[in-house]
This record gives C-alpha cells, sequence and structure tokens, in this order.
C-alpha cells in the first residue's frame, strides 16, 4: 500500500504544472515582445505613410513650378498671402501650398519687389507644401527655381514702377490698391493702376512713359508712418530702360482715445485754442496733431507711444532745433527729491480702436492767473532762456498758445509743462505793448498753482523767474 501511495504523490507531483508567479512572468515576457513588434508595426506604417505624403508634397510643388514656368509674364506670378494659398486633399490627407517670389535685377542683386536704377532680369519662386504628418508634427518641402520673361519688360523709350509696401511688422502688406498719376508738365502719360499688392507688398507699373508721377497707397482705415491716410510719393522720376521703385510703411490705424489733464480741485482748467498734440515713437520720432483731439489714428508701431501736449521734438531727430520741456522725462535735474518720470508707452496695436473707456491721458501744468474785464484774451509765449532745471525748447521760433472766451476775475488755464511769458492781452495772439500786458510783471502775486505748491523748483510747482516768466515743472519725488 506504502508503495502505491509514493507512485501516486510522484504522478500528482508530475502533472501539477506551472505555478501562478511562473504564469504571470510569461505573460509579461509576452506583453513586453507584443509591444515592442506593434510599436515597430506602427512606426513603419507612419514611416511608410510620411514618405508617402513627401513624395505627393513634392510632386505637388513640382506642379505648381511647371504650371508658373508655362506663364509668358512673370509679373502674373505673385507671392501667396494666407487667404491666396491653394489646399489640396490627396489620399485622406490635406496640404497646403504657398509660394514666395524675387526679383533679381541685372546687377545680380535680389529683393521682393525689385531695386531702383536697375532693369529686372528674372524672378526667383519658392513654392512650399506644408502639412502635418500623422504624429500631427508640421512638415514641408519646398523647390525654387527660375523665371526669365520671354520679352523685354520695357520697350526702348520706356520705363516700369516697382511698388513695396511694408506694414508695422516689417513684412508684405498685401491687397493694397495703388494709383500713379502723371505729375503736370513732369513729361510723363498716363498709366494704368496696377494690381493690388501680393503677398510680398508687391506691385508694378510697365511701359510707362519717362517723366515724373505721383503714387500713392491707401485703403480704408489705413495710415502710413508719417500718420498719413493716403502714403504718398510725388517726385518719382521714370528713365527709358530703367526701374523706379518706391517703398511705403503702411498698415492699418490703431485709434486712440485722448483726454487732457485739466481737472484741478476747484474744477477744470481752460485748454489752448490752438495746443498741438504729440505722440512720440523712439522709430519714427514726433507726430503732430493740432488742437484737442479726442480720437487720435496713428500708424500703429510695436512699442507704441508717448503721448505729450506741447510741440515735444527730440534731439535725437537731428539738428539744434529742438523742444524737450513738454516731456516729463527730460526733466532730469533733482531738486529735493523729484526728478522728472517720463510718460508710459501705450500700445498702438494694428487695426483695433480702443474702447472709449480706455482713454489716454495727456499731462498738463494748470496755473490761475487774473484777468482785466478789458483784456480778454491770454497769449502764452515760450521762453528759450528757461531755468537750469528746465530742459528749454530751444526751437527756431517761440511756441505762442492763446486762450480765449475768458471771463473778468480768476482763469485757470492749462499749459504744456515749461516756461512761459504770459500776456493779457486786447486781441487774440497779439503781444504788443500798445495791447496787451504781461501778467507775471503786473500781477505775479496773485499768479497760483491751484494744485498747492510754494516751495521753488519742486514737484508741480509754480515758479516764478526774473519777474517775467513761469515755469511749470511736472518732477515728481519718485
Amino acid at each position: 500500500m506504502s508503495r502505491i501511495h509514493a507512485a501516486l504523490t510522484r504522478r500528482l507531483a508530475a502533472d501539477s504544472g506551472f505555478t501562478i508567479t511562473e504564469v504571470l512572468v510569461a505573460m509579461m515576457v509576452f506583453a513586453v515582445m507584443s509591444i515592442g513588434l506593434a510599436y515597430g508595426i506602427t512606426n513603419a506604417l507612419l514611416l511608410t505613410q510620411e514618405s508617402r505624403s513627401r513624395q505627393t508634397a513634392l510632386n505637388l510643388a513640382s506642379q505648381d513650378l511647371d504650371k508658373l514656368r508655362s506663364l509668358a509674364n512673370p509679373f502674373e506670378i505673385r507671392s501667396t498671402t494666407g487667404d491666396t494659398e491653394q489646399p489640396f486633399t490627396v489620399g485622406q490627407q490635406d496640404y497646403t501650398l504657398s509660394r514666395t517670389t524675387q526679383w533679381v535685377d541685372s546687377a545680380g542683386r535680389s529683393s521682393s519687389c525689385g531695386t531702383d536704377g536697375t532693369t529686372l532680369a528674372y524672378k526667383s519662386i519658392t513654392s512650399t507644401v506644408s502639412w502635418k504628418s500623422g504624429r500631427g508634427k508640421p512638415l514641408s518641402v519646398s523647390l525654387d527655381t527660375l523665371i526669365a520673361p520671354s520679352s523685354r519688360i520695357n520697350a526702348d523709350g520706356t520705363g516700369a514702377i516697382l511698388v513695396t509696401i511694408r506694414n508695422a511688422a516689417g513684412t508684405g502688406a498685401a491687397g493694397v490698391p495703388v494709383t500713379i498719376t502723371a505729375n503736370p508738365g513732369g513729361g510723363g502719360a498716363a498709366v494704368t493702376a496696377p494690381a493690388v499688392t501680393d503677398g510680398s507688398g508687391c506691385t508694378y507699373a510697365l511701359k510707362v512713359q519717362p517723366g515724373t508721377y505721383t503714387v500713392s497707397a491707401s485703403t480704408p482705415g489705413g495710415i502710413d508712418s508719417s500718420q498719413q491716410e493716403v502714403a504718398k510719393n510725388q517726385n518719382v522720376s521714370v528713365s527709358a530702360g530703367t526701374d523706379a521703385a518706391v517703398t511705403f510703411t503702411y498698415d492699418q490705424a490703431h485709434t486712440f482715445q485722448v483726454a487732457y489733464g485739466t481737472s484741478y480741485p476747484g474744477g477744470t482748467a481752460k485748454l489752448p485754442t490752438n495746443l498741438t498734440t504729440t505722440l512720440y515713437n523712439g522709430v519714427g520720432g514726433s507726430s503732430f496733431f493740432a488742437g484737442t483731439p479726442t480720437t487720435i489714428k496713428a500708424f500703429p508701431y510695436q512699442d507704441g507711444y508717448q503721448v505729450m501736449a506741447g510741440a515735444y521734438v527730440d534731439a535725437d531727430g537731428g539738428g539744434t532745433a529742438t523742444c524737450l520741456s513738454p516731456n516729463p522725462g527730460k526733466w532730469t535735474t533733482a531738486t529735493n527729491g523729484a526728478i522728472g518720470q517720463a510718460p508710459e508707452a501705450v500700445d498702438a496695436a494694428a487695426g483695433v480702436a480702443d474702447p472709449p473707456g480706455k482713454r489716454v491721458t495727456v499731462p498738463m501744468g494748470i496755473v490761475t492767473v487774473p484777468i482785466d474785464s478789458g483784456y480778454p484774451y491770454i497769449t502764452a509765449v515760450s521762453d528759450s532762456a528757461a531755468p537750469d532745471f528746465d530742459p528749454g525748447c530751444n526751437a527756431p521760433s517761440p511756441k505762442t498758445l492763446t486762450f480765449s472766451g475768458l471771463a473778468a476775475g480768476n482763469a485757470t488755464i492749462a499749459l504744456p509743462y515749461g516756461t512761459w511769458s504770459l500776456y493779457e492781452t486786447k486781441a487774440l495772439g497779439s503781444t504788443a505793448s500798445s495791447n496787451s500786458k504781461n501778467l507775471v510783471q503786473t500781477a505775479s502775486s496773485k499768479i497760483t498753482y491751484p494744485n498747492g505748491g510754494g516751495q521753488t523748483n519742486n514737484a508741480g510747482f509754480l515758479v516764478v523767474k526774473w519777474g517775467d516768466t513761469v515755469t511749470l515743472d511736472p518732477r515728481k519725488v519718485p
């Protein structure tokens, strides 16, 4: 019996199979191998798909260049923009074709639209097809070619006008209409309006008779870097056999809502009838706007503007004529710890109109002066011999501001920062001794600064100098 039991036990042990641990290990090994195999198969499929997509993209780019080579006129070949890029779908894969062009002139120089004083030779074209891979990664291929005109661009006796328009970002401004008119007596002839600018900001007028022309560019809501709604060059000279190049910087205007710092504890100060408002940008310099506009349309410089009351002219603009006093940031001489703070730059995004609630406040100095009933006007004249802490206004001629509609008694007026002679006058703008009197000389004790003060040369205080001028000082203690 014991022998039978022992034999049965040995058979049961032999038939027991794998343990649970061995089964789990085997399953894990199988899973790792399966994952690796699946990844390899998937990766091979994606690589195959990308290779097929790349070949398709190359074929699309090649077809585009073949089509362009069949065109007799290279001027019909234009750089694309977002709305003119061509979509394709091949085998459930979406593609987009874009194109950039550059002219190469007779001197071998290349530029988007051509070069002044030379002759266009041939056009360099790059066709780019882009798509997204199965992994979502953006991919693209590009092909280049050169295309020369089949005949002379200009007849022997004519020239061409090449127009380039750049936006505030420095890239081509597409879709801008351009007009070209012959100047009276300039020897030119009528010119057919060229096509609107392409994706590189280029357009062309060909076979133009020699003479002088005015070239203009404009579009609704547009503005150029000199703050003109119509970009214009009135002295474009065309010679036989060569090209005249014209470049504009033009974009959609930014509209500022403007308010003037005329409030004081007792009310609102009166503004000059002929104030100049300055928008200053480090690249474009000073732009002047007459009067006190509540909205200003300006070129959208990317680093924005400082807004000031008065005609601010920076020394960086060249020459010796400057008027720095309107900019508080130029009052760099500290007195009693006070120093001028430059106006904060305000953003100027292209095509944006600030809502009425977002106003740019133009800081100003405020002073109260006595008014005689027989002298109903005030004339303020800038003083170039300003005190040392005032950066001064050394313009070729003094700045003159006038005030009207003043009642007898006290009048509170707002002026740009700086040093001023104040005259009470019988006639608007007059400073003649026969019908005016210097207020500082005749009534200096009655001139006050309504926001407080009393310390000479300190922040925001009125300063009486040499008995004939007042200084409106913007300096503050940081």
